[in-house]
């Protein structure tokens, strides 16, 4: 099983990166491993997303571990710092008038009221319109920021030297 043989090596990269685009939006509270297997004939490789709740178990068969997504206890509205102001323009709305919002759902008479993040937050995710705005900028700004196949490439070519290494000593 040698990662350096592999004949679907650019569709692994493909998927793979896929793979790990998804777990950085789904942001798991647990620990989520993706494992290669390789058919020793063909040489086709093969990924498979393994949930490890504990981050303490596996499969027992002839699998590489090349991704260890660990727990996500961060938020996608993290990007956001308590800003009211860029998540009202997330949601295309006036910042007063988003204030305004969430003052009558809250039931706050005071004009000026400043309601705190935790508060905002939940009524966006009260929302559905809503959480689908966040949702979307969340992934736009990951996209953005992230070269998955770059990354995905960068991991693979860390398992093949890990297993060269391995082989070598």
């Amino acid at each position: 099983m040698d990662i350096s043989e592999l004949v679907n090596r650019d569709k692994i990269i493909e998927d793979f990166a896929k793979m790990i685009c998804d777990l950085e939006i789904e942001r798991n509270p647990f620990q989520t491993d993706i494992y290669l297997y390789i058919d020793e004939e063909t040489k086709k490789g093969e990924l498979y997303r393994f949930t490890n709740p504990g981050g303490n178990s596996w499969l027992n068969d002839d699998h590489i571990t090349i991704y260890n997504d660990r727990p996500h206890y961060d938020s996608i509205f993290d990007i956001y710092n308590g800003d009211l102001n860029l998540i009202a323009e997330t949601l295309k709305k006036d910042h007063e008038e988003f204030k305004k919002e969430l003052a009558t759902y809250y039931n706050d008479a005071d004009p000026d009221y400043d309601p705190p993040f935790q508060d905002v937050e939940q009524y966006v995710k009260n929302n559905p319109d809503y959480m689908e705005l966040i949702k979307q900028d969340f992934i736009d700004n990951l996209k953005m920021g992230t070269d998955f196949i770059a990354l995905a490439e960068n991991y693979i070519d860390y398992a093949e030297e890990e297993q060269r290494y391995r082989d070598n000593y």
